[in-house]
């Protein structure tokens, strides 16, 4: 399931929780706690954004409902 999700998010820019768990057809609560142990690994990062900005943010148009939406990206290789 793992190389699911690292599959999934290769052909995506950046996908919240829920998004990564429809696309699954699993529960966001697995989908979080697989993208935690990802995060330990160093292979994905999680990315906050402000409301605020979402005018010029080029993600803008992912945010959803809630102010604060954390999204999450494959972790570029230096």
């Amino acid at each position: 399931m793992l190389d699911r999700l690292l599959i999934e998010m290769e052909g995506s820019q950046t996908l919240s929780v829920e998004r990564l768990a429809t696309r699954l057809n699993t529960t966001p609560a697995l989908i979080q706690m697989m993208l935690e142990h990802l995060e330990r690994q160093g292979r994905v990062e999680a990315v906050e954004f402000c409301q605020d900005g979402c005018e010029g943010c080029p993600l803008g148009a992912l945010c959803e409902v809630e102010k604060r939406q954390r999204l999450w990206q494959l972790k570029h290789k230096p």
